[in-house]
């Protein structure tokens, strides 16, 4: 296919002016070839694998530059190039797959595209791919907690060894002595400037 320069080429948008492109066209341009517009088509422009759509105006002619990726393997894709006329029929279609070879091209990515071209004909809006822009960041979001709450005594709490953690910091002497509240209790009453000390 003989294609204009590719500064010639805008996105496609709203106030895109762009020929009236019935499904009709798109039968006729498939019946030689004996294909329909299947299911593999529709899916593929559903599930947005249609990377971007541009447009370029030259020569009395529409030409559309498209990418769409592969349907199983998601890091290929394929480049398609589609001459519409005036009439808002169709000239030449081409794709870089396998059966894509121009100038009349009828493989799944081709008809993706021009599923894509015929609703933006009738209602305005053409569903491609997101960008990385299209969809708010959510990483600062915290994430709901869908675990249930456990007593901190039923804690699945022990050391290397088996045996329980201890949380006492002083030596062992010194733990569970006769009399140790009422020993904390003096200290912190009689200690010189009470009312500064925090354990008061």
């Amino acid at each position: 296919m003989t294609l204009p320069d590719s500064f010639l080429y805008k996105d496609f948008n709203s106030g895109t002016e762009f020929v009236d492109f019935k499904m009709e066209t798109i039968e006729v341009y498939l019946k030689p070839m004996e294909k329909v517009l299947d299911s593999d088509a529709k899916n593929f422009y559903k599930e947005k694998f249609l990377k971007y759509i541009r447009l370029a105006k030259y020569a009395n002619k529409f030409f559309v530059k498209s990418e769409c990726r592969a349907q199983m393997k998601r890091t290929v894709s394929y480049k398609i190039d589609v001459t519409i006329d005036e009439k808002g029929s169709i000239d030449e279609c081409q794709c870089e797959c396998a059966v894509g070879m121009g100038p009349s091209a009828h493989c799944k990515h081709v008809c993706c595209i021009l599923l894509a071209l015929h609703n933006f004909s009738s209602n305005g809006e053409i569903v491609s791919e997101e960008t990385c822009t299209q969809r708010l960041q959510t990483f600062h979001h915290s994430k709901p907690y869908k675990g249930s709450p456990i007593k901190g005594k039923s804690l699945p709490l022990a050391n290397k060894n088996g045996s329980e953690v201890q949380f006492d910091p002083r030596p062992a002497k010194y733990r569970n002595c006769a009399n140790y509240n009422d020993y904390f209790r003096n200290v912190c009453l009689n200690h010189r400037g009470v009312s500064k000390f925090p354990i008061s």
